[in-house]
């Protein structure tokens, strides 16, 4: 088989070399019209002097009951298949995937087969039911999972990309004020997984996108320093320019941006980092 393949750039915050899709459909190539977008962020923490922290593995933002999970033992339809949560605990984790989510826009119906890989990484968290999934958890008895240890993992799908409005009444029901909810507001397409045969048996889910989250452990290319006076200067250590920064504080109800501009490879900026 001859496939067309769309590698896309992960626009992910900061680690823009860590995550990645790769898409592929069967040939021959057409104009179907198919756009996809990928969006989401990283998160990372630093001291005041810029040395990294750890501990973002705690969860501070609940997922619907139906998502699926390394990070805690829940039932699953494919349990008895090889997949199940993530049952050890985990430790060295420095940075965060926030919620990246994948969009399908297109004229027409259309099947693709997507694969997310998440270099350093350990992907933890999606939605709906993956065909295939890696690497495989630790036994319980092996002890926490050192994340610095975790090379790469992915996840891979194979989904309808079902005609525009089609699909919508097929998707789990989420409170009004469910953060999930606000994700389904773009004007996309409905995704259908595709039915799988015997014996890897497994539930037809349908969402407005494809949902993932990962945890991992690898260097950034930016340094942030704090200062008492709340000046900040963040230093780009990696070996291309980082095009556009902006510094964001929050205290209390007030907040201020600040727009720092490109800083070159080797280079630093500052800024002001207080509100008034």
């Amino acid at each position: 088989m001859n496939a067309r393949r769309l590698a896309l750039a992960s626009a992910l915050g900061v680690g823009l070399a860590s995550a990645g899709i790769l898409l592929a459909q069967e040939s021959p190539p057409v104009d179907d019209g198919l756009v996809v977008h990928e969006w989401g962020t990283f998160t990372s923490m630093q001291g005041s002097a810029g040395g990294t922290l750890e501990g973002l593995h705690h969860e501070e933002e609940g997922l619907p009951s139906f998502v699926y999970s390394r990070r805690e033992v829940r039932e699953c339809p494919l349990r008895d298949r090889g997949y199940k949560g993530l049952e050890v605990p985990v430790w060295r984790v420095t940075r965060k995937m926030e919620t990246p989510v994948t969009y399908f826009y297109a004229t027409k119906p259309t099947r693709a087969r997507v694969r997310v890989a998440f270099e350093r990484g350990l992907l933890t968290q999606w939605f709906p039911v993956s065909d295939l999934l890696g690497p495989p958890e630790a036994s319980r008895d092996g002890g926490p999972l050192d994340m610095a240890s975790v090379e790469r993992s992915f996840l891979e799908w194979e989904v309808d990309v079902l005609p525009r409005g089609e699909g919508v009444s097929e998707i789990p029901q989420v409170a009004a004020d469910d953060p999930w909810r606000f994700a389904r507001l773009p004007d996309s397409n409905c995704v259908r997984t595709v039915a799988r045969k015997a014996p890897r048996m497994g539930p037809v889910e349908t969402e407005k996108f494809l949902f993932y989250r990962g945890l991992g452990s690898f260097p950034l290319p930016i340094r942030a320093t704090t200062e008492h006076n709340g000046k900040v200067t963040l230093r780009n250590e990696g070996d291309e320019p980082i095009r556009s920064v902006f510094l964001f504080n929050v205290r209390g109800n007030l907040a201020s941006v600040v727009r720092l501009g490109e800083i070159p490879a080797g280079g630093e900026k500052s800024g002001m980092a207080g509100v008034g």
